[in-house]
């Protein structure tokens, strides 16, 4: 089962792998913010039953950049090349736990000098109730089938 945290910590480590050097901040930023850095900000948008067997899960993604040129110095190059990095380092896809995550609908936008890279990711968990059921109830082991002869006098 992917939890959001699990999600957050995949994100972490992807750009902690790609871009070293780089703070990967998972909280708001209220002061001492090192650069270069990312901040991730993962919103759920919603959990639902898919069916009676898996829930839907659906979150926003939001990664801000923060080059080393600082706040009022951060050029539209740097993003530009940000831009191009991060398509590079997602490209292979997004690895949470035992899963591969295709990122589809990556889109960039720059506000205030901030790099925003931004993408939504679906995926499907099985419901609790059903894990709970699955849990309980142990899986036959074994089968025996008895043959019957019926005859037809």
């Amino acid at each position: 089962m992917i939890k959001f945290t699990d999600l957050l910590n995949g994100l972490k480590k992807v750009l902690h792998d790609n871009f070293v050097g780089h703070t990967v901040y998972t909280e708001p930023i209220i002061e001492g913010q090192k650069r270069p850095s990312f901040s991730i900000n993962l919103m759920p948008l919603s959990s639902n039953d898919f069916n009676d067997y898996y829930k839907e899960q659906k979150a926003l993604v939001d990664i801000s950049y923060y080059s080393s040129e600082g706040a009022d110095l951060q050029s539209n190059l740097s993003n530009l090349t940000m831009i191009n990095l991060q398509e590079t380092a997602f490209n292979g896809g997004l690895t949470v736990l035992d899963r591969v995550f295709r990122l589809e609908g990556l889109s960039f936008n720059i506000v205030e000098r901030v790099l925003h890279s931004t993408f939504t990711i679906i995926w499907y968990n099985v419901n609790e109730a059903t894990q709970t059921y699955l849990d309980e109830h142990e899986n036959m082991q074994e089968v025996t089938i008895s043959s019957v002869n019926v005859s037809n006098d």
